[in-house]
């Protein structure tokens, strides 16, 4: 399922690519840049998505040529089929991560306020490390 969700956010990022091409796109400034926002929101993950089907594919070649091989050639596949399972499933938790909805207002500004609390000098000191 998440594969599947993925999967239609890479066939978005190639439409939006295919957009962006288009002439009547780039003589219209709003809809390039939310086009082009929609892009650069969606290229890590479809980064990371490619890198999986990648190792999945070197992962299903590896297995395929586990059963033909000689013993010295077993150990060093069985080696590489757990390096590859280990960066499949380090991929799988990156993309979970990623398909996450994004908060509206991690765009925004914040203000933070560092004041020295209860502690005379010592907080002062802090606070001006923190700020710093």
């Amino acid at each position: 399922m998440i594969l599947d969700k993925v999967a239609r956010m890479a066939a978005r990022y190639e439409e939006l690519q295919r957009l962006l091409g288009d002439p009547a796109v780039t003589s219209d400034p709003a809809k390039l840049r939310a086009y082009g926002q929609e892009l650069s929101d969606l290229e890590e993950l479809v980064q990371k998505y490619l890198r999986y089907r990648e190792t999945e594919a070197e992962l299903a070649n590896a297995r395929e040529m586990l059963a033909g091989a000689d013993a010295e050639m077993q150990a060093f596949l069985r080696e590489e089929i757990g390096s590859l399972e280990h960066r499949e499933s380090v991929l799988s938790e990156e993309l979970r991560r990623l398909i996450l909805p994004r908060d509206p207002r991690d765009a925004k500004n914040v203000y933070i306020e560092i004041r020295a609390g209860a502690g005379g000098d010592e907080a002062a000191l802090f606070a001006a490390d923190l700020f710093r």
